[in-house]
Formats: C-alpha cells, sequence, structure tokens
C-alpha cells in the first residue's frame, strides 16, 4: 500500500510537473505575437500612451486635422513671434537715426525751424521780396562746436518749350568750422549773388543740394530739394525737402 502510494505519489508529481510545462510553454507561445496580427479589436480603447508610439512616426494622415486644437508649441511659438514684433516694432519707433524734412512756406517771410536732430537746426525762410520776388533762405545752426559743409547745384527757371526743363546750373559751396551756438548760411538771401530766388535775371528757382554736418558725437548728412515758385508774390510759394541720416 505505501509503495502504490509512493508510485501515485510519483505519477502524479510527474503529471502536475508536465502540466506547468504546457502551461509555461503557452504563455512563452502567447508572448509571440505574429507579425500584423494585433488589430484594433486587441487592443482595449484608451489604453495605448505615448511612450507606446514611436517617436516621429505618425504622418499628417494619422491624424484629422479639423480634430485638433492649437497645441501647445504652436502657442509658445505665436506668442514668441508676437513678442519678436513687438520688439521690432519699439526698436524701430525708437530709433533715432533718421529724420524727414517737408517744408512748404508761401511767402508768410517768418523762419521756420524745418529740422532739429543731433545738436543742429535747418531754419528757412521764405519771404516776398517784392510783387514778382521770392526768396527763400536756409541757415545751419549748431549747439555744439562742429564743422559744416554744403553744396547745392542751383538751376535756372524754364527757357525752352518744355516747363519741366532746367538750365544753367551753378554750384554753391560753402562751410567750415562753426563754435558751439554758430550759424553757417546754407542758402543766402536775395542781397546775395548766389542765392535761391527769382529776384536775379535770369531767375535761380531750383536747387539740388547737400550739408555735412560733424561734431565729436555725430556726423549727419542731409540731402535735399529746393524750390522756389516764381509767380506773383501773392501765390508764390518755397519748398524744401528730403533726409537727414546720422552715422
Amino acid at each position: 500500500m505505501q509503495s502504490q502510494r509512493r508510485r501515485f505519489d510519483s505519477a502524479h508529481a510527474i503529471a502536475l510537473l508536465a502540466l506547468f510545462v504546457a502551461l509555461a510553454g503557452g504563455a512563452y507561445a502567447a508572448t509571440q505575437v505574429r507579425k500584423n496580427s494585433v488589430t484594433s479589436a486587441s487592443v482595449r480603447n484608451g489604453s495605448l500612451k505615448g511612450v507606446d508610439v514611436k517617436d516621429d512616426s505618425l504622418t499628417g494622415k494619422d491624424v484629422k486635422e479639423s480634430s485638433l486644437g492649437q497645441v501647445a508649441n504652436a502657442q509658445a511659438a505665436q506668442s514668441a513671434q508676437s513678442a519678436q514684433s513687438a520688439q521690432t516694432a519699439a526698436s524701430a519707433q525708437s530709433f533715432d537715426g533718421v529724420r524727414k524734412i517737408d517744408y512748404r512756406n508761401n511767402q508768410t517771410g517768418t523762419t521756420d525751424t524745418i529740422l532739429s536732430f543731433r545738436g543742429m537746426e535747418l531754419r528757412a525762410t521764405c519771404s516776398a521780396a517784392s510783387a514778382t520776388i521770392t526768396n527763400l533762405t536756409l541757415d545751419l545752426h549748431t549747439t555744439p562746436a562742429a564743422t559744416a559743409n554744403a553744396s547745392m547745384l542751383r538751376a535756372l527757371q524754364p527757357t525752352g518749350p518744355d516747363p519741366n526743363e532746367r538750365s544753367g546750373e551753378v554750384s554753391i559751396v560753402r562751410g567750415g568750422a562753426l563754435a558751439a551756438g554758430g550759424t553757417l548760411t546754407v542758402i543766402p538771401g536775395s542781397t546775395s549773388i548766389d542765392t535761391l530766388s527769382d529776384s536775379s535775371a535770369p531767375n535761380f528757382i531750383q536747387g539740388e543740394g547737400q550739408i555735412v554736418y560733424r561734431t565729436d558725437a555725430d556726423v549727419v548728412t542731409v540731402v535735399y530739394h529746393a524750390f522756389v515758385d516764381h509767380t506773383a508774390a501773392s501765390t508764390g510759394y518755397c519748398e524744401l525737402f528730403g533726409n537727414a541720416i546720422a552715422q
């Protein structure tokens, strides 16, 4: 009886061992999934995570664009772009290297400051010297000690059939060292023989000029166009426009 029980126990143990081996083999086989055999039905909804997907493996075709909101990175990029735009606008607004000159006066005889920039001022006067004479004067005033040089190429009023034609160019060159608070006459008045005015014969009415102004801190270049109307004093005018650029 004891012998039978021992044989039974041994057989039982062998059977159990075989069962365990079979189960282990099945479990091992279950981990070996055939390629392309996993389908949507094999996966529980909501169980996959970002770590289960290979980086940079999804493409645009895998995503329904209409279901997407604005993602954090896009918001950050947009914020950065907006900040950059604001910074650029602020920089442009605070930039102090260029000034525009836009002056027109109908013979009022008043002296107007048409440019105040980097320690210098340009002052223009448009006046009627007589019933048919219009004069334009332009002076440069400096606050610090400076050097200023001016040149202008002026032209006569039209003499031919083309009203836009200019001829008889004459150059005016002036300049030198200026003490603090000094003044340089860039375009003199009607009492000078090199004026820009229709008081001469023939009449000088148009000029293209350049001014270079230098201090210890700045170099400013002014490029301008000046014009004097040569009609009657009641309708004549002066104009001067251009740009000043600091370096």
